[in-house]
């Protein structure tokens, strides 16, 4: 055998051994250990504080006058010759609210007034005379006339009977004609009132006091019952009443409660409820507890925490 062919065995060997070896099984790399991640880093905590909690409610009052008065013309088909005051107005007793256009009746008026002159006139000429007696009539009759023609006048405007705030008032133009009946203005009398809702009338008490807001400021009355409604006749400083009003109540009070924020209360597998904490070993656990108002995100616990104590809140 020649160095040729010794070379070319050795290569074939070597190539051998290499092959053999990437068929053996590889020595195992070691494993890293599992570490069980921190509870504090896991979880989001809060501790329970002490405070105090209370549930409110809030009530609307509405504006109701002592009593009403609408307003209509009797007259149908007269077109309308102005509105004289708006819903908010003050008005005072007798003032003119809306007038029909009148020119139709005012010459007549004007017609009644020449025959009563010309009544007149001949009662006075025929005065002694046997004459006397037929011309007086005459004139008596152009004066009933007068009078009627007149008074028909008046149903050409709506004159408030009393003073007293405008609390509707239709829109109208010249261009419409009246119907009778219909209502154009509405006016409240006497003292203002505000009502209490039906639903939220049973968490009042007539007789006592309570605080009313109206426009941001405050106002102390007392309720009473009517109908089955509650009232309130607070002394108003403005000349419009406000239209709504409101009225605060404490419908519970914990003062000195202990606190936790109510996201870290939750439902346990018996329904009741639970909070949970990190106990000794990191984990969490569930604690049973009781718990009392929520008001504004915050749960009060009546048992099973102690102030300071670490929870879990998300």
């Amino acid at each position: 055998m020649n160095l040729k062919q010794v070379s070319k065995w050795f290569l074939l060997i070597c190539s051998l051994l290499f092959t053999l070896s990437a068929c053996l099984p590889a020595e195992d790399a070691p494993v890293a250990v599992p570490v069980k991640a921190s509870g504090a880093a896991a979880y989001n905590l809060g501790a329970v504080t002490r405070g105090t909690l209370v549930q409110t409610k809030r009530v609307t009052v509405d504006y109701r006058p002592l009593s009403e008065n609408n307003y209509s013309f009797t007259l149908d088909g007269i077109f309308y010759d102005g509105i004289s005051a708006a819903a908010g107005d003050i008005v005072e007793e007798g003032e003119v609210l809306a007038r029909l256009d009148k020119s139709a009746v005012n010459g007549r008026v004007a017609n009644a007034e020449f025959d009563l002159r010309l009544a007149q006139a001949a009662a006075d000429m025929y005065a002694g005379t046997d004459s006397a007696e037929a011309s007086r009539k005459r004139r008596n009759l152009a004066q009933e006339k007068l009078d009627a023609v007149r008074s028909e006048a008046e149903l050409y405007e709506l004159r408030a009977v009393s003073g007293g705030l405008v609390t509707f008032a239709k829109s109208v133009t010249p261009q419409k004609v009246s119907r009778k009946g219909e209502i154009i203005f509405t006016v409240a009398n006497g003292e203002p009132q505000y009502r209490v809702g039906s639903a939220d009338s049973g968490y009042f008490t007539a007789g006592e006091s309570y605080t009313l807001n109206l426009d941001g400021s405050e106002y102390t009355a007392i309720a009473r019952e009517e109908g089955g409604a509650i009232y309130f006749t607070p002394e108003l400083d403005v000349e419009t009443p406000p239209a709504r009003g409101s009225i605060v109540l404490t419908l519970e009070r914990s003062d000195n409660a202990l606190i936790v924020p109510g996201k870290a209360v939750k439902r346990g597998s018996d329904g009741g409820d639970v909070v949970y904490v990190l106990n000794s070993a990191g984990l969490r656990e569930a604690i049973t507890v009781e718990t009392g108002l929520t008001v504004g995100g915050n749960t009060e616990i009546k048992n099973g925490l102690n102030e300071g104590d670490e929870i879990i809140v998300g």
